[in-house]
């Protein structure tokens, strides 16, 4: 499977990417194309089309990913294998730990408190 960033998705700089030119297209530190250790599937169902939610749970420095995978109503993907970046959090070399970023305020401390862990609908926020 492809990661599609968009033009986003840098990942910070450290020893697997001195210059900070990688993104998380490739699992950086192995520079591989692959998700690893998904721990979150959330479906989707909406009037344009039906889309999971991947949250990965791999333990890289550099983030794990939340991506968008459209399927077809068969569950089927969409697109030839991709899926498309939404976020990077977790690591110690992620930019929201660098910032001390977390989706609830006063909860941060360490890496795996800022990391995708879940994925839940927000409709009604």
């Amino acid at each position: 499977m492809t990661v599609d960033v968009g033009n986003e998705g840098l990942a910070n700089e450290g020893e697997a990417n001195p210059d900070g030119s990688l993104t998380h297209a490739t699992y950086v530190g192995s520079g591989l194309v692959e998700i690893v250790a998904n721990d979150i599937l959330y479906w989707a169902k909406c009037n344009g089309g039906n889309v999971l939610i991947s949250d990965e749970d791999s333990g890289n420095d550099y983030g794990e990913l939340k991506i968008a995978l459209p399927i077809k109503g068969n569950m089927e993907l969409l697109g030839e294998a991709t899926g498309y970046f939404l976020g990077a959090a977790g690591g110690i070399l992620s930019p929201r730990y660098e910032a001390g970023a977390s989706a609830l305020a006063e909860v941060f401390s360490e890496a795996g408190t800022n990391e995708f862990s879940g994925s839940c609908d927000v409709t009604g926020m």
